[in-house]
Order: C-alpha cells, then sequence, then structure tokens
C-alpha cells in the first residue's frame, strides 16, 4: 500500500489502531512523515491532518493551523503550572514504564546524564532537568513523557555511531518538551479517554484495585511512540536539536546520518528487496531539510566532534542485543561514512 501524499509504500507492520477515530489504523509515511489511515484496506486510505498543538492525528482532514478540540479550548487556559506537569509525569511514567521495562540502571548512566547536561547548558549543582531511561521493549525509538523523562530502546543506543548522533536524538526530544507539545498530547488524548478512565475507576473500586486504571496512559504512551507529532512539529524539532547541538559543539551532520538510518530500517523491515522495489522518494522530507541546513551553515562551522570511541564504550553492554538483531536480519542497516 502506498502513500497517498508521496506515493512511498508504508509498513503496514507498523499500524496504529486509534479507537478514538473510529477504530482507524494509522501509519506514519516514512518518507513525508504523513499520517495515513488505511481505511477499510481495499484502497480507501486517507491522509489525516495533525494537530497543530499536540500533533495528534485528527479524525477529518483539515486546513493547516487546525487544532484538537481539547487544544482549542485550552488556547483561553493559562500555561501548565509545573506542579500539574510533575503530578501527570509521574502517573504516566509508571504507565509508560509498564509499557517498556527499564533495563537495569546502566553503568553508562552518568555519562548519559552528561550528554544532556551539556545539551541543557546546566551547571553541575543544578537539578537535571531531563533523564534519559534505557527501556527494554522501545526498539528503535523515542518517546517523552511530561516531566522531563525520555526513553530510549536499548537497540536505539546500540545502534547509533557516536554521542553527536545520541545528542541530536535526545536533543529532539528536549525540543518537543520545551515546546510543550509533550503535555498537551497527553492532556489531549487523556480527554479522548475520559469515558473509559471512568469505567477503569469504576472497575477498580468494585474490584478492590485489581484492575488498573492507567490503561488510558499506557496506550497514549505507545501511540506517541509509534505515531510522534506530525509532520510539521517533527520537522521543528529536527531544526532546534540542529541548532542545539551546533551550539554544544557536535557535528550537525549527524542528524543526516541518524534520519538516513530511519530510512533505511524502514526499507530493510519490509524485506530485502525493498530497496529495488519500492518508489519512494530518493530521501525524506526531513532528511532534506537537515541536508540543507548543515550545508548552508557548513561554510562558518569550526571543526565538531563526534566521540565515536567514548560512546562505543558506554553502550558496549547493548553490542548483544544488537548483534542478535543482525543475526536475525532485523538489524543490518548500512549506514553513511562516518568521520571521527
Amino acid at each position: 500500500m502506498k502513500c497517498p501524499q508521496c506515493s512511498s509504500d508504508l509498513n503496514l507492520k507498523d499500524l496504529v489502531p486509534l479507537p478514538r477515530l473510529g477504530s482507524a489504523e494509522v501509519a506514519v509515511c516514512a518518507f513525508c512523515g504523513t499520517f495515513v489511515d488505511r481505511g477499510d484496506g481495499a484502497g480507501a486510505m486517507r491522509v489525516l491532518s495533525a494537530c497543530d498543538g499536540c500533533g495528534a492525528p485528527l479524525e477529518e482532514p483539515a486546513a493547516a493551523g487546525a487544532k484538537c478540540g481539547t487544544c482549542a479550548a485550552d488556547s483561553a487556559r493559562a500555561p501548565f503550572a509545573p506542579a500539574e506537569i510533575a503530578e501527570a509525569g509521574a502517573r504516566i511514567l509508571r504507565e509508560a514504564l509498564r509499557a517498556f521495562p527499564p533495563l537495569e540502571k546502566a553503568e553508562g548512566a552518568a555519562y548519559f546524564d552528561q550528554v544532556l547536561r551539556g545539551l541543557t547548558a546546566e551547571l553541575e549543582g543544578d537539578e537535571p532537568a531531563y533523564r534519559l531511561i534505557v527501556c527494554a521493549d522501545l526498539g528503535f525509538r523515542t518517546v517523552s513523557v511530561p516531566g522531563g523523562a525520555i526513553l530510549a530502546g536499548g537497540e536505539l543506543l546500540a545502534g547509533l555511531e557516536d554521542e553527536a548522533m545520541l545528542a541530536f536524538v535526545l536533543a529532539r526530544e528536549i525540543a518537543h518538551h520545551e515546546s510543550g507539545r509533550v503535555a498537551r498530547r497527553y492532556r489531549s488524548r487523556r480527554a479522548s479517554w475520559a469515558l473509559l478512565g471512568r469505567l477503569e475507576w469504576g472497575l477498580g473500586v468494585l474490584t478492590r484495585g485489581a484492575l488498573s486504571t492507567g490503561r488510558g496512559d499506557g496506550a497514549i504512551v505507545r501511540e506517541v511512540a509509534r505515531l510522534g507529532y506530525g509532520p510539521v512539529h517533527e520537522q521543528q524539532a529536527d531544526e532546534s536539536a540542529l541548532r542545539t547541538i551546533s551550539a554544544a559543539g557536535y557535528d550537525p551532520a549527524a542528524a543526516v546520518r541518524y534520519l538516513a538510518a530511519l530510512e533505511a530500517r524502514h526499507l530493510a523491515a519490509r524485506g530485502v528487496l525493498a530497496a529495488f522495489l519500492d518508489s519512494h522518494p530518493a530521501r525524506s522530507r526531513r532528511r532534506c531539510l537537515a541536508e540543507t541546513l548543515v550545508a548552508i551553515g557548513v561554510g562558518r562551522s569550526a571543526p565538531r566532534r563526534v566521540n565515536g570511541e567514548v560512546y562505543r564504550r558506554a553502550v558496549a553492554r547493548f553490542a548483544p542485543e544488537r548483534e542478535e538483531l543482525i543475526g536475525s536480519g532485523r538489524g543490518s542497516v548500512p549506514s553513511p561514512p562516518r568521520h571521527e
């Protein structure tokens, strides 16, 4: 099945069911970033717009700048209070870690914290605004939770080439946090789960807590991890992350290498002949944008660091997971040339 927007072949293994949209099954095009509803499976696919506030798929196609009902209602309310974000974040994080169990605290945890501090320019004595949690079942993905938690799959850390690529990945999540869309997304999606939440609360009372009341939060975490925030917000995060890693002294070309790796993984997941049979664009829109931004600034850039050897030592414990993936054919993804 092909994306109606750019005619690229879609990976239907990544379909996400969204009960709130009439049981729609939604995929993200790896090359244009569009939300696509597969429809009835008989070719009647449709492109879904993304909310301008939280990046969630909208039920009906809408003009640019359209917002979901919750974000539209929230336009007149005061910004989220820190206490509100912290309380919601703690609750959602509990459900996120049930969906994606964390790995044991890695020996490289201090190293990851140091990279995060370098991106946020925090002083050593400051309370860290963000923290990285490595999860076993998240795959080659990241997902943020209100309150500053960033979840990353062990497979992702094993698959990155160097610290500069890690910095770009983390800077993108920081951009999502600082734009406010992380908190808005969970608030918007939780509002759509309100009826289910009341039903689960009643069942929890009747069963004295035997049934969890966090199903909605867990479903939202899975949705955001699989779908992201829509093409506009994702490109904005890419631009912000490029500025952040450049200011921190990293090689901005790491962004291009990371986005190229995402494209390669998309093709590899669909079979060994996908790269030859697909009619996808040569590069994704996000990679084209990153390449343009890097080219504009490359003439004025001083030599930049990637810290490849340091990074490989820090993530050495994840190497067995990567070798297992490569042996099964799911991790054999070619990477662009890298310069230390």
